[in-house]
């Protein structure tokens, strides 16, 4: 008998942890998800970008352990901070066409949080450099 007591105590107190631990979560949320920098001349200003702006929907604090540019032509910044429940911020993404033949691109970057409905956003930065 005592035992079947004990276990039944562990197993609400392992309930209520796992249930607590899904109640508190960090949920990221773009405005946009991918944004089109247009045509510009690689001579007057190859460097172009977009700041997306993100929300924390989640009732955890926000973390934002990296954002991957999936190209080296791509340079990135995001908060090093966390970002508490209905915060924000921004992730800054800049192409940097001065090394590049003029080309349309589509170039994304992965953003690595710690939510656990969505751990990795992509973002992409589209346009066309010419002459």
């Amino acid at each position: 008998m005592k035992k079947r007591l004990l276990l039944l105590m562990a197993a609400c107190c392992l309930s209520a942890g796992v249930h607590a631990q899904q109640m508190q979560n960090a949920v990221i949320k773009f405005a946009v998800y991918s944004y089109n920098v247009g045509h510009f001349s690689k001579s007057h200003r190859p460097r172009r970008g977009a700041a997306f702006k993100f929300w924390n929907t989640g009732n955890a604090d926000l973390i934002i352990h990296d954002v991957d540019p999936l190209c080296g032509c791509l340079s990135v910044q995001w908060p090093r901070h966390p970002i508490p429940p209905s915060g924000s911020g921004y992730v800054t993404v800049i192409y940097e066409g001065r090394d590049q033949l003029p080309h349309y691109f589509n170039k994304m970057v992965c953003v690595n949080t710690n939510s656990n409905t969505t751990k990795h956003v992509r973002l992409s930065l589209e346009g066309e450099m010419t002459e």
